[in-house]
């Protein structure tokens, strides 16, 4: 990758030789520390496009949470610095292997022993992280790598904090409060909808991870049947609906020992899960996997299952690679919907006839939002409530190629911003609103116009005899010759009559 700064030191001391990574928002190189004798090692710094005060913050906020956890399951710090140009740099150490994306979009799925070592790792990260108050947020296999010790252990190690929560700081809010972060096929359901984060969403990420190793792909998928009311959605909506309503497919027949420990990790209700991934990890200590290599394998990675159903992992690295900024909260909208099927039977009917209660009461506490603040407590916090409205209702409100929700809506966002929102709706003229000004709380109220329908086109009579279009197949289409007028000849004169004349 060609980069005007390669073969250059920053500082007067790291040396930047070769270009590792390369985000929407970062870029990583390989530099050697020409003060420690030429040691290999990582810097990371932001990208001119991505020097906006709010990622300038992030990368701020993941210097300082990461300086200060010791694990060796997460990447440690070494130094930091500024560019002439006043961009901040880290220097990290240099990983040698590969994220856990790779490994299995190659591989597939893993063997037992080897993916409890890895979530052993994880947890080990994670646990350290959580006990300074740090939420990770956004766990996913891009954002795991998986390095080898000398005496052939794999290890894993948790990297990119930078937008983790942390606890422990008063940070300025960098999304808005109806904008959710993270990567959906990896968020727990409380990212979903308006409801607290806190560490067991982490947990609920781990045990993603978890069963996406030892099957080779997520419970949830992006084309798992879903309500009809939202087939024609964003797939964010989709996979948000089946986290928040459907339970995952169970490994207890493959996995017995193992099952419990992902069920209890994939649980709906934050408390329903463990307690801490510490609590996580001793369990798994206790289990008799070694997570050694074989003793014949000669390569840096053992190969996959000899018997392996599912054949080649279905995991979209591209969509598990996304960077961190928002996507919208989607809340009333996954409440829960049976997915569309074939014609249900009386049994299915009375079943779910009996069942409406239950699940009526369920989605009310799952897509409840908190009561609404007052306009003196948004005017504090400087957060502006737009409602939208529409006629007809059930339109799509999207930012920058991002769904917010359907309609009616209210949006939060921070009074000092200008929203640029589209309306869109199937049949209708798409419509655009510009969300400002600093009251508290705005209402908007469209009436949407239909789209014009062109009139039918009369069909072309080519043979007026026979009053109907002639099948083009059968009766060739001629063209008339042009008629071609002959001149007119000119009169001739007339003579004159003789006669006699008295």
């Amino acid at each position: 990758m060609s980069d005007p700064r390669l073969n250059t030191t920053i500082d007067h001391r790291y040396h930047l030789t070769d270009v590792i990574g390369k985000g929407g928002m970062g870029i990583v190189y390989r530099a050697a520390d020409e003060k420690l004798g030429g040691r290999a090692c990582a810097v990371k710094l932001l990208l001119d496009s991505a020097m906006s005060s709010d990622e300038v913050i992030r990368f701020e906020r993941e210097f300082r949470i990461i300086s200060r956890l010791h694990s060796d399951h997460i990447v440690r710090v070494l130094d930091t610095g500024l560019l002439e140009d006043q961009r901040r740099y880290l220097v990290m150490e240099l990983l040698e292997g590969a994220p856990l994306s790779q490994i299995l979009k190659r591989e597939g799925r893993l063997r037992p022993e080897r993916a409890v070592s890895m979530m052993k790792g994880i947890l080990a990260g994670l646990a350290e992280a959580h006990s300074e108050g740090v939420t990770h947020r956004d766990l996913k296999p891009a954002n795991v790598f998986i390095t080898r010790s000398r005496a052939g252990n794999e290890t894993a190690k948790v990297l990119d904090f930078g937008i983790a929560k942390d606890t422990q700081a008063v940070n300025r809010n960098l999304t808005a409060a109806n904008m959710l972060i993270g990567t959906p096929r990896y968020m727990a359901p409380e990212q979903f909808i308006h409801k607290p984060i806190d560490q067991r969403t982490d947990l609920y990420s781990a045990g993603l991870l978890f069963y996406l190793m030892l099957e080779g792909r997520t419970p949830f998928d992006f084309k798992d049947p879903v309500p009809e009311s939202l087939e024609d959605m964003p797939s964010e909506l989709k996979i948000g609906w089946l986290h928040v309503n459907q339970a995952p497919p169970s490994l207890e027949a493959t996995y017995p020992d193992l099952w419990p420990i992902i069920a209890k990790l994939l649980a709906k209700e934050p408390e329903a899960r463990f307690g801490s991934a510490q609590e996580v990890l001793d369990i798994l200590l206790e289990l008799d996997y070694s997570g050694q290599f074989p003793a014949h394998t000669a390569s840096f990675y053992s190969g996959p299952l000899p018997a392996n159903p599912t054949g080649a992992s279905k995991l979209d690295e591209a969509s598990d690679s996304s960077q961190t900024t928002g996507h919208p909260i989607l809340g009333e909208t996954l409440a829960a919907t049976p997915p569309r099927s074939g014609k249900p039977s009386a049994l299915w009917l009375a079943l779910t006839a009996a069942a409406l209660v239950v699940v009526g009461l369920s989605v009310y506490l799952i897509t409840r939002r908190a009561p609404p603040e007052d306009e003196a407590a948004l005017s504090k916090k400087g957060i502006c409530v737009n409602a939208i409205e529409t006629y007809p209702a059930g339109a799509t409100l999207f930012m920058a190629n991002q769904p917010l929700g359907l309609t009616p809506f209210a949006i939060e966002r921070p009074c000092h911003e200008v929203w640029m929102i589209r309306i869109e709706r199937k049949g209708y003229r798409l419509e655009s609103l510009k969300l400002r000004g600093s009251q508290p709380r705005m209402t908007h109220n469209l009436t949407l116009s239909k789209e014009m329908e062109l009139p039918p086109q009369r069909p072309i009579i080519l043979d007026p005899d026979a009053g109907v279009e002639p099948d083009a197949a059968s009766k060739p289409t001629r063209r008339p010759s042009p008629r071609i007028r002959e001149p007119k000849p000119k009169p001739k004169p007339k003579k004159k009559e003789e006669g006699l004349y008295f």
